[in-house]
């Protein structure tokens, strides 16, 4: 099972093309030390690829000893990426579009490439999970995490919400998520009188289950 960290507007959007990053845009000391925390409770952190376009993390916890991985399907990251000049050897990088080229240079920097050829959504998270080491987030992108909610991977969703609101024609979390899933809230509270902070646990996969075949006969 996985946990996710993520950073919203009210109305649960999480990019737009109008800022580099909505995170490091609107973030202060507070919630820069939230994350800080939060990465220092984990072995290993997920993204997707455009988290690394959009936002280019580094993805390090305190101690410098934990592992990154990337979900790159196109091949195309751009490689003076920060996560791949800050301790490449821990960055893995999943890549599901083989181009040997990219592979050559990624490999000189000291990052670990894995080439998985797979579309079936259920193989590549085997996969991931095969290559995860102790506790493990996922921190983006939006695509990422519904691939995770969607197959129960998700034990806790972690979610900070920043006190301003985002046009409709920008990228929402959970933008083609189409199930049913219950959540319990685990804590909540307010950060600096300006940020949300929630936590919240899921369901069981039985009880998603049922809700879903409750809402179908609707």
């Amino acid at each position: 099972m996985f946990d996710v960290f993520v950073a919203m507007s009210l109305n649960f959007k999480i990019f737009d093309n109008n800022f580099p990053s909505i995170f490091n845009y609107f973030s202060d000391e507070y919630i820069l030390e939230l994350r800080k925390k939060i990465r220092n409770e984990y072995k290993t952190i997920i993204v997707g690829a455009n988290t690394i376009k959009i936002d280019n993390p580094n993805l390090l916890n305190s101690k410098k000893n934990n592992i990154r991985l990337v979900i790159d399907k196109y091949a195309d990251i751009n490689l003076n990426s920060n996560i791949f000049q800050n301790e490449p050897k821990l960055t893995y990088v999943l890549l599901l579009k083989n181009n040997k080229d990219y592979i050559k240079k990624l490999r000189k920097k000291g990052v670990n490439v894995i080439l998985f050829e797979e579309t079936d959504e259920i193989k590549i998270i085997n996969k991931i999970k095969e290559l995860c080491k102790g506790k493990v987030l996922i921190e983006g992108g939006a695509k990422t995490i519904e691939m995770f909610l969607k197959h129960d991977m998700i034990n806790l969703l972690k979610i900070v919400q920043f006190p301003f609101l985002m046009p409709t024609n920008t990228l929402s979390m959970l933008s083609e998520f189409n199930f049913y899933k219950k959540l319990n809230v685990v804590n909540y509270k307010l950060i600096n009188n300006k940020y949300i902070y929630e936590v919240f646990n899921l369901e069981s996969e039985k009880e998603n289950e049922r809700l879903f075949k409750q809402s179908s006969k609707n």
